[in-house]
């Protein structure tokens, strides 16, 4: 782990990349100059920057965790560690301050506008003050829901014995968990060769399958341990749908 001042930066702000293999933090000039912040405020600030590496899901498609949750990872497990046996009375001076900085935010720039990447700057204090109760992440940080994705149609054009196949979700879906084809059963019995999220839409999984010769019958998929993006769960109520074929000379 790098930690960088850029003493230069004239705006109070952390950044956390990898670059050529490394993980770096890089905090500004203008941020450890902050009236507002003391060690404790930045501890927990830097602690957000750490916890973006290793804090952990939920996260965004890159592998960083998101921001609320570095917020919570920062609060509830660095600064235990780091400051073990006094970790209480910093934690409430460190969020106190950042607190305090928050405050400095327009109203136009106090986010909300993503669970991950963007949640809003009373969702971040919440989530500090969570992790500082011992709670967890709150929904608006981008907690997973159990049973909050479903899968809503399937909808397929056949080419000679393979076909394209679209299924539509209400949530954007986490691609590692999509590309799986052990995840979907087709009944009668078809193969599914490829699965990826549509590059276009993230609600929307593409499959390519080979089905049986007979294209007019009704078939039905199932799918299991499908992800949304923010690691809410399937709901097996809503994990099955059928739909045909409709012969088509390309997908």
């Amino acid at each position: 782990m790098h930690i960088v001042t850029q003493w230069e930066m004239t705006e109070p702000n952390l950044f956390a990349f990898r670059a050529y293999g490394l993980n770096v933090v890089v905090v500004s000039g203008a941020l450890v100059r902050a009236k507002c912040l003391e060690q404790e405020g930045l501890a927990l600030i830097l602690g957000h920057g750490i916890g973006r590496f290793i804090g952990g899901s939920p996260s965004d498609e890159a592998g960083y965790a998101c921001t609320g949750q570095a917020d919570h990872f920062s609060a509830g497990y660095i600064i235990n560690q780091t400051f073990y046996g006094n970790s209480t009375p910093y934690l409430k001076s460190g969020i106190k301050q950042v607190c305090e900085l928050f405050e400095s935010i327009q109203k136009d720039n106090r986010g909300g506008s993503d669970r991950c990447e963007e949640p809003s700057i009373a969702c971040r204090i919440q989530s500090l003050k969570d992790a500082q109760s011992g709670k967890n992440l709150p929904y608006c940080a981008g907690a997973p829901v159990p049973g909050a994705l479903q899968l809503l149609s399937a909808q397929a054009l056949s080419v000679a014995d393979t076909a394209g196949l679209e299924l539509a979700f209400n949530l954007p879906l986490k691609a590692s968990t999509v590309t799986d084809v052990t995840r979907y059963t087709i009944t009668p019995v078809s193969s599914v060769l490829t699965a990826m999220v549509d590059p276009l839409d993230p609600t929307r999984a593409l499959l390519t399958v080979r089905f049986p010769q007979d294209v007019e019958q009704e078939f039905s998929i199932a799918v299991s341990n499908l992800r949304a993006s923010d690691g809410s769960s399937l709901d097996r109520e809503h994990s099955v749908v059928n739909f045909r074929l409709v012969e088509a000379s390309s997908i």
